[in-house]
């Protein structure tokens, strides 16, 4: 849900080249986390920083 946020609040900053590519990253790292149970706790935090970081 957090994420969510963050992406809808990055939407509207962000230019379509950024949006694109931060979407494809959530993407790639939900792909990733739903084939790795084990480290999607760390890998959700580590994404949601990173996605805060590009969004600013």
């Amino acid at each position: 849900m957090k994420m969510n946020e963050i992406i809808r609040k990055g939407l509207k900053r962000l230019s379509k080249k950024k949006m694109f590519l931060m979407y494809t990253a959530m993407l790639l790292a939900s792909i990733y986390t739903a084939g790795n149970p084990k480290v999607q706790v760390r890998d959700s935090h580590q994404e949601s920083e990173r996605g805060i970081n590009i969004e600013f």
